[in-house]
């Protein structure tokens, strides 16, 4: 259980599924166990009471919706962004959530967990500063064997949108990496997630995100509804002016910095998604053969917003997300 409030106790079940809580509990030295019967649609919460081992439900309508915002905990629980934290409830918290809405979700993780409520943003780069996204020459779209590849092109704006598929995409390249393969970018998850660690039966564990994922943090969590304009673009590429990369740092910020010294503000950096933008090329010239690296998308809130490719070889930071 995670308190909540004064003798308040809140806990995460699966939707949609007939649950029974059972617990115990002493008043007066005496001690009391009840077992409380409860069905509670996604996303939402419902409120109990237990007295003397009998339940009695104080309103049965729904009470609270899940929030972009919300804190979420290393045990999977939920606190209410607009709670003040105490030092201990700080330091369980593992990430933000930046999206509630099931449409923005994709079927790859729809097929890992069922019923998803969100996705969560880590408070944290993953260790290791700016790296490498992975091999430079290698393109994973449009690879069907040994594994058929999830990668897909997101060379417009709209492909970028709609490009909500980091899991799969994130479980692909570790794969690659079993078989000799090197994505810097993707390895350094797994040390992110010794530090951070989360429920593996009800979230998919740390995840790079996808180009329409990231897009996501920077309109919901950073409330730039500017970006709504570009859904159905077939742009290359997105540059907004400065006001807009700082209001999205600062409405990402502002919710990271309630944590504290624990947690890692956006600044004026790159990131990488695990989307790739286009595949590398090659030039013959003079009679030799040139290699260009292929690219992957990544995003900039520093000066200016900028949804784009950047070739592979580039060094960039890397936050990870998380789906429950």
């Amino acid at each position: 259980p995670c308190i909540f409030g004064q003798g308040t106790y809140r806990y995460l079940v699966r939707p949609s599924t007939d649950k029974t809580l059972s617990c115990k509990y002493t008043i007066n030295e005496r001690s009391y166990s009840a077992s409380l019967a409860c069905k509670i649609s996604a996303g939402k919460y419902a409120y109990y009471k237990v007295d003397g081992g009998s339940k009695r439900i104080i309103d049965a309508k729904i009470k609270y919706d899940l929030q972009i915002g919300d804190f979420y905990m290393k045990d999977g629980c939920i606190v209410s962004k607009n709670a003040v934290l105490s030092d201990v409830q700080k330091d369980a918290c593992v990430g933000i959530v930046f999206q509630t809405d099931v449409s923005r979700i994709g079927d790859d993780i729809k097929k890992k967990i069922s019923n998803p409520h969100g996705l969560v943003l880590a408070i944290k780069n993953t260790p290791g500063k700016e790296q490498l996204w992975g091999e430079p020459v290698v393109d994973l779209s449009g690879i069907v064997s040994p594994t058929v590849s999830p990668f897909t092109y997101s060379d417009n704006l709209s492909k970028m949108y709609n490009d909500i598929t980091g899991y799969s995409k994130t479980e692909f390249c570790k794969q690659e990496i079993t078989s000799g393969y090197q994505y810097n970018a993707f390895k350094n998850l797994e040390e992110h997630s010794k530090q951070y660690p989360v429920p593996t039966s009800f979230t998919t564990g740390w995840f790079i995100p996808s180009i329409g994922q990231w897009w996501d943090i920077f309109e919901c969590l950073g409330g730039v509804g500017k970006l709504k304009e570009f859904h159905t673009s077939t742009l290359p590429s997105l540059e907004l002016e400065q006001l807009y990369g700082d209001i999205a740092k600062d409405n990402v910020n502002a919710a990271i910095e309630k944590l504290g010294v624990r947690a890692e503000m956006i600044y004026g950096r790159s990131y990488w998604s695990s989307s790739e933008y286009k595949e590398s090329e090659m030039e013959v010239v003079t009679g030799a053969a040139i290699l260009y690296p292929g690219h992957s998308c990544y995003v900039d809130a520093n000066s200016y917003m900028r949804f784009a490719g950047k070739a592979k070889n580039n060094v960039l930071c890397v936050r990870p997300i998380l789906a429950f």
